[in-house]
């Protein structure tokens, strides 16, 4: 599962109970992507568990 926070200057995107706790902050550990939309940056962090991996497919659960 994954939060969402909206701040003045960013949207986080942040997995919820990963391995690891992650900064709301594009200078997370996780090197989280930025893209920009809506004047607001977007930032997606990376989750330690793979989630993101098995959610799209390209990991199959074992």
């Amino acid at each position: 599962m994954w939060k969402t926070l909206e701040l003045d200057e960013a949207i986080h995107i942040i997995p919820i109970e990963d391995l690891r706790q992650h900064e709301e902050s594009s200078k997370c550990w996780c090197n989280p992507s930025i893209e920009n939309d809506l004047n607001k940056d977007i930032i997606t962090n990376n989750s330690l568990d793979e989630r993101e991996l098995y959610e799209t497919g390209c990991k199959k659960p074992h």
